[in-house]
């Protein structure tokens, strides 16, 4: 349970991870991370979803509330399904803070047999699963002013890092032309 700068309690204490039936499968080594650019955390941890032992590595999406973005969801898929030789361990997670997303890597076993083990590093991205808009719209108005042409008038909140608008028209909404642009206030 954490506590915010004016003293009220946040992030209430609760399980993250619903992998599996609870009481036969495991869940182990977590790792978190947040993103400023998602505004979100994401959550990885080795866990077993069957009973035969076979490791994967599973994530969840959670807001800066607490509260769940995204189910349970599995990021590695290694060997065949409910085979004890093929194992994944060690979630690590990094944030890009540029354009948004994760990257997790981990370490992925195939026993041979108990002696002859080998070890590789996999890793997968995971895009954002909220998006943060560098441009909030107060107002977006449409006006037909003849046959052939439109008014278009609109008004930002904010723009953050937002160089141009791109007016486009399209005769069959697959096609688009860019037809004019228009410097923004980022």
């Amino acid at each position: 349970q954490g506590i915010t700068s004016t003293g009220a309690t946040s992030f209430a204490m609760r399980q993250i991870s619903t992998t599996g039936a609870p009481g036969i499968t495991s869940k182990m080594n977590p790792n978190i991370v947040y993103n400023p650019v998602c505004e979100e955390f994401l959550v990885t941890w080795k866990g077993e979803n069957d009973v035969n032992e076979e490791w994967e590595i599973y994530g969840e999406v959670i807001d800066t509330d607490g509260n769940t973005i995204s189910d349970d969801f599995q990021i590695s898929d290694f060997g065949a399904l409910n085979d004890a030789r093929y194992d994944c361990y060690e979630p690590i997670i990094a944030a890009n803070t540029i354009d948004g997303g994760y990257l997790t890597v981990w370490e992925q076993r195939f026993e041979f047999d108990f002696a002859n083990k080998q070890s590789e590093v996999y890793g997968d991205t995971i895009r954002c699963r909220t998006v943060s808009l560098p441009v909030e719209l107060l107002s977006f108005d449409v006006e037909p002013v003849d046959n052939k042409q439109v008014q278009i008038d609109w008004q930002t909140a904010t723009e953050i890092q937002n160089d141009f608008f791109t007016i486009e028209r399209s005769t069959d909404q697959i096609e688009w032309e860019e037809i004019e642009r228009i410097d923004g206030a980022g």
